[in-house]
């Protein structure tokens, strides 16, 4: 393992960049979004809908994961907890759910295109 140290030139460089990075992404994407809201609110709010469908499969995943501890020999770890076991769990359900939708969009569309 590395040891993290604040002090190290390196990583404060690293933070500074990553940072930049994130302001810079957030800003461009505050810029593209208020420019389409202005210039057609009806797509923009389109565009949310995707967003708000992953925010409640991501809320329902969470509802439906498990937080019973796993009994693991050996594990002497501080992650078999509820909160890592429900994310885990989350994780796992919204893959399975965007896979499943994946295929069937492939299939719909696949089969859209043959009735043309």
């Amino acid at each position: 393992y590395m040891m993290v140290d604040s002090t190290n030139p390196a990583l404060k460089s690293a933070e500074s960049i990553v940072y930049l990075f994130y302001k810079y992404t957030f800003l461009q994407y505050d810029k593209g979004y208020g420019s389409t809201f202005a210039d057609s609110p009806k797509t923009a709010l389109k565009s949310l809908v995707g967003i708000a469908l992953l925010v409640v499969v991501l809320v329902v995943t969470w509802a439906a994961g498990d937080a019973t501890p796993l009994a693991i020999p050996g594990y002497e770890g501080t992650e078999n907890v509820p909160f890592w076991l429900k994310l885990t769990d989350m994780f796992i359900y919204t893959l399975y759910i965007e896979v499943g939708v994946m295929i069937l969009l492939m299939i719909g569309f696949g089969a859209a295109k043959k009735f043309k």
